[in-house]
């Protein structure tokens, strides 16, 4: 494919200048690269070319080598890291549904996770929230049913009222003393009405804001 002949008759489109160089000359796959060196005695201009397809085919090996290996390497280590995080994305996975549970007052489940980094570490403290969160719901539950049992039974009269004065909860020794016969007929209603002073009730208010207590007050 290379070209020696002398003399040669360069291509119309090729104007040499210098003593030497380079030039390319023809078009598309039969493009060429030509190396030229003018000499004087006698008047010559030395060209030896060949195919820009054959100059190029080691550089478009390399590249083509470089780039299958980065695509293999890069294939590499997507898999190593899916592989790697795939344990801890699960983890977080199941610690956010335990979360969920949690947050819906589902108290019996808890996670097993054999790790100690931060996800193992979160799973251990929403173990101990669940259980404190059970423990602590069962001692309100307890200390309700023991007020409720002295609420009911006590033989003085309780009222409980919001800031209005609106009735909200009345015992039945309560309900028997004012007359009627269910909680539903007093509920809601202004307690200052049963007062036969109404203005008292400010006076225990202020009392009750005050000292926090209010004893002997009628």
């Amino acid at each position: 494919d290379k070209n020696y002949t002398l003399p040669v008759r360069l291509p119309d489109e090729v104007s040499l200048g210098g003593e030497e160089g380079f030039f390319t000359h023809g078009w598309g796959r039969d493009r060429r690269l030509a190396a030229f060196r003018r000499v004087h005695m006698p008047d010559w201009v030395f060209v030896v070319e060949e195919p820009l397809a054959e100059i190029n085919a080691p550089i478009h090996l390399v590249r083509n080598v470089t780039l299958g290996a980065a695509a293999f390497i890069l294939l590499a280590v997507w898999v190593a890291v899916r592989r790697a995080t795939r344990p801890i994305i699960q983890g977080i996975e199941q610690c956010a549904s335990l979360a969920q549970e949690i947050e819906h007052g589902e108290l019996d489940r808890r996670l097993i996770l054999d790790s100690t980094d931060e996800v193992g570490l979160l799973a251990q403290g929403l173990n101990h929230m669940s259980e404190s969160i059970r423990t602590h719901r069962a001692q309100l539950q307890a200390a309700e049913a023991m007020y409720r049992g002295v609420f009911e039974s006590a033989a003085e009269g309780i009222v409980r009222t919001n800031g209005d004065g609106g009735i909200l909860m009345v015992n039945p020794a309560m309900i028997r003393m004012l007359g009627y016969d269910s909680p539903e007929q007093l509920r809601g209603r202004s307690v200052q009405s049963f007062y036969a002073d109404a203005g008292r009730r400010d006076e225990f208010i202020a009392l009750l804001v005050r000292d926090g207590v209010v004893h002997d007050f009628e």
